[in-house]
């Protein structure tokens, strides 16, 4: 029975180093140091990596949401941003903000993306 009762508290303790091992998926843990362009660009690089390419694709519309949301039309888009949108241009508005929050801020903006699809003409 002594040894029945060793044998479950081992096996408790194994199956609890499993749980410990397991963690959350780095995507929502990953947060955005904007404090400097370098700092910024290093957490970036970590968590656009630890992104499957589904998300990472998600992100960059969000990036690019985020960049565009403040302007009415594109026509008001000043010549700094007409050269170039990038996660750098959106530093400081994502600035500790994790995977799950960089979509939320994307999707409050005024700007949306619409899916548009070709008609196929019938023959």
């Amino acid at each position: 029975m002594k040894d029945r009762a060793l044998h479950l508290v081992f096996i408790g303790m194994i199956a609890g180093m499993l749980l410990a091992c397991a963690h959350t998926p780095a995507s929502s843990t990953s947060r955005i140091d904007g404090s400097t362009p370098q700092r910024f660009q290093a957490s970036w690089d970590r968590m656009y990596a630890s992104l499957s390419p589904r998300k990472q694709s998600e992100l960059s519309v969000a990036i690019l949401l985020i960049a565009l949301g403040k302007y009415q039309s594109l026509m008001d888009l000043p010549p700094s941003v007409k050269s170039g949108i990038g996660p750098q241009t959106v530093r400081k508005q994502i600035d500790g903000m994790n995977f799950e929050e960089i979509l939320a801020l994307a999707n409050r903006q005024s700007m949306k993306i619409v899916k548009v699809e070709r008609a196929h003409a019938q023959r």
